[in-house]
């Protein structure tokens, strides 16, 4: 395999800077490392020598990309870190666009569901610059409590447009001093099903709103397997054929 490193960085890491390391220290590593590619699931997905997909390509041409982290599939551990290694390679992809002109690029949509499980302090990076590369984010979690204070503090600084259901009085008194300032935390708690505190811009113009019921699904909603199949007939590869083995990963980790 043939690496570029035009400024030499990388070829002075392992002449220069490797060799100073402690064997405890690339013992921890190791261990931690492997713990991950251990799991046949995990190694057979990360230790693909290319891989099938570009997010770049699904980015620009308006394409759906979907992952399931479930827990109960891949336990806690992995699904956090599929899940960190996501976030991170779709910010590192959005900021790869700045090089095109804003007004050429194509909004991409992206949606994480248990966002507390995913999040850490770069994050607020991407919230406070998304926009500039039409990277829109939707997050989803249960309450305000659950998320590192620099996080939420960053989500509230960068949403311009509030529309707020019932909640918790808790997460209810955080929200309230986003509002007007007739609107208490009470009033929030007290929400009716589908009606909303909704804020345009500045507090003062903070009005009630009520929902419309999501449409009725349609034909294509009604053919997921058919939808999953195609999508593993182009991208996905039999493992045996492309997984690295066992000795194959000791022959490419040489500590």
């Amino acid at each position: 395999m043939r690496i570029k490193d035009p400024l030499g960085s990388l070829r002075d890491f392992w002449v220069d800077l490797y060799p100073t390391y402690q064997a405890s220290s690339i013992g921890a590593l190791k261990r931690r490392l492997f713990a991950i590619l251990g799991d046949s699931l995990v190694g057979s997905i990360l230790g693909q020598r290319e891989t099938t997909f570009n997010l770049r390509e699904a980015m620009d041409n308006r394409k759906i990309f979907l992952a399931s982290l479930s827990k109960g599939v891949l336990g806690e551990h992995i699904s956090n870190v599929f899940g960190g290694l996501l976030v991170s390679k779709i910010q590192l992809t959005a900021l790869a666009r700045a090089a095109q002109a804003t007004e050429d690029l194509v909004p991409f949509y992206f949606y994480v569901d248990e966002f507390q499980n995913f999040t850490n302090e770069s994050f607020k990076e991407i919230l406070s610059e998304s926009s500039k590369y039409k990277l829109y984010l939707t997050v989803a979690h249960q309450f305000a409590s659950q998320l590192p204070t620099v996080i939420r503090d960053a989500i509230i600084g960068n949403v311009g447009t509030w529309f707020v259901f019932n909640s918790s009085h808790k997460d209810g008194r955080a929200i309230a001093g986003e509002l007007s300032d007739q609107i208490t935390a009470d009033d929030i708690v007290k929400l009716s099903r589908f009606c909303t505190f909704t804020r345009m811009g500045t507090a003062d113009n903070t009005f009630t709103m009520s929902t419309v019921l999501p449409p009725e699904p349609t034909e294509a909603h009604t053919k997921p397997h058919e939808i999953i199949e195609a999508s593993r007939a182009k991208y996905c590869r039999t493992k045996p054929e492309e997984s690295i083995t066992e000795q194959e990963a000791d022959d490419g980790f040489t500590f």
